[in-house]
């Protein structure tokens, strides 16, 4: 990465506020910031630092391509799954962008969990029908 992107980032970090967490995961009630309160809380602050984030599928990877007006850029690769219906597609590139884009501009985006979501209070195979019973009981209470 050269000395002017460098420059513009620095720049462009010191004014993005974190963006507002506006939605709930349902399955661990824990609060998020969606795509678009991401992008609201970047778009301007790019702007004003001559940078743009681009973010394409190719292949079966998100590209996001942050890029300086002097033709420097600093890119990531995401993984996307293969397969599934056009709806599940969608929302895993949608997820994809969300990540990719917070990872790429160190936003905080969700709730810090200290890892519990990936460790043991995961729901993996083993907890996996204690996890499905608890999920109808919260739709039934609705």
């Amino acid at each position: 990465m050269s000395e002017t992107l460098v420059s513009a980032l620095i720049s462009a970090q010191a004014e993005i506020k974190q963006p507002t967490k506006n939605a709930v995961n349902p399955h661990f009630k824990s609060r998020f910031a969606d795509l678009g309160a991401c992008f609201d809380a970047v778009r301007e602050p790019l702007r004003n630092n001559n940078l743009a984030l681009v973010q394409l599928v190719v292949g079966k990877e998100l590209v996001t391509t942050l890029l300086h007006t002097s033709g420097e850029k600093l890119e990531s690769r995401f993984p996307l799954p293969e397969g599934g219906t056009p709806q599940v597609i969608g929302s895993a590139i949608t997820y994809a962008r969300r990540y990719a884009l917070c990872a790429m501009l160190s936003l905080v985006a969700e709730d810090d969990d200290d890892g519990n979501t990936a460790s043991n209070d995961a729901p993996g195979p083993a907890s996996r029908k204690a996890y499905v019973d608890k999920a109808r009981a919260a739709r039934v209470e609705d």
